[in-house]
């Protein structure tokens, strides 16, 4: 099985054997995306993971620089988590542009009950929570069984890279809820 190894600090690889190699180059974009699910240095983890990392261009043998992740993400991902990246790509561009009529529709509608427009753009016109530039580094998805949201049939979280965002971020990460098939969002974890 494939396992994340740090050779010295900051210089990672991955150990598998596939297409006679056993030593990938593997760049911060593809440490994060293991960690994301899970992965910690030292750990094992599954080929199909390995596989997924070698389809986005994470990993790589030699000194040719891997290619970038998020020209090829979407095409990797299962239906499920192809139709959360579409719908959550339409939020975001939907922020970009400020048109926060159309972004409320994408919130979760037990949300919308007691989340007005009115307070939705408020806390939206922020100079903080404006997005200067945005592209979806990754997002995946689960089953859900979730106590409180019963009628929710998945869970996902999509990660995004905010590069010249005004609130200095770097990566941010959107809990999103999928519902009788179409995907809302539920706001930013840990918030």
């Amino acid at each position: 099985m494939p396992r994340l190894v740090e050779t010295k600090v900051g210089h990672y690889i991955v150990r598998h054997y596939y297409k006679q190699y056993s030593t990938w180059q593997i760049e911060g974009d593809g440490v994060q995306f293991l960690k994301r699910r899970g992965v910690s240095l030292g750990d094992m983890f599954t080929t199909g993971l390995f596989m997924q990392l070698e389809q986005l261009g994470m990993v790589y043998v030699g000194k040719r620089p891997p290619i970038r992740v998020d020209q090829r993400l979407k095409e990797t991902l299962s239906p499920y988590d192809r139709a959360l990246h579409e719908r959550a790509h339409a939020f975001y561009q939907a922020l970009y542009v400020s048109n926060l009529d159309d972004a409320y529709k994408f919130l979760l509608p037990q949300l919308r009950v007691g989340f007005t427009l009115a307070q939705f753009e408020e806390k939206l016109r922020r100079p903080e929570r404006w997005l200067a530039s945005w592209t979806i580094k990754d997002c995946w998805s689960v089953p859900a069984q979730i106590k409180d949201l019963p009628e929710a049939t998945r869970i996902g979280l999509v990660f995004m890279d905010l590069g010249g965002a005004r609130n200095k971020l770097h990566e941010w990460k959107d809990k999103w809820y999928q519902v009788q098939d179409v995907w809302y969002w539920a706001g930013p974890v840990g918030t």
